[in-house]
């Protein structure tokens, strides 16, 4: 970043994308204030350069939900998952499995803040997809499997 930092301007998307990584891998490593500062420099350089409907801005929204979550501030991580939906709505049908992992990331959203029943309505709208593009034994499929059993109480349908 640093290297970049020096031979672009501060609004680039090859800074974007640095911070997105960088973002990802603060999160990883349990720094999740430092992750959500890089995600939202990411968001705000690409938010300059992509059409608020664009694909890269769902997958780093999605993100950023992922580190509100991890942060305890679940309104503002569903604001921002609901965000990348609405633009993977506009982009994929309504079938595919990139909304089928936006659903199951909004459903551990939920859980965390306690809407355990919109949690497994959601995990069951992950499951159905995911079952129709994958194998049983898809690691998709297994996860989302598992998590109904664990958290809905029942085998999926």
């Amino acid at each position: 970043i640093a290297i970049f930092e020096k031979h672009f301007p501060p609004d680039h998307p090859t800074l974007a994308a640095s911070f997105y990584n960088m973002a990802t891998i603060l999160q990883d490593h349990g720094d999740y204030a430092a992750a959500r500062q890089r995600m939202e420099a990411a968001i705000a350089i690409f938010e300059k350069h992509f059409p608020p409907d664009h694909p890269n801005l769902a997958a780093s929204f999605s993100n950023l939900a992922a580190i509100l979550r991890d942060l305890g501030e679940y309104a503002a991580a569903r604001q921002r998952m609901e965000v990348a939906i609405a633009i993977e709505q506009k982009h994929f049908p309504p079938d595919h499995p990139t909304l089928a992992t936006s659903y199951n990331n909004l459903a551990h959203i939920e859980l965390a803040d306690g809407h355990k029943r919109r949690a497994c309505e959601l995990w069951r709208q992950a499951y159905a997809i995911f079952t129709k593009h994958f194998a049983a034994d898809h690691p998709h499929v297994r996860q989302v499997e598992k998590t109904l059993r664990k958290h809905c109480g029942r085998a999926p349908e």
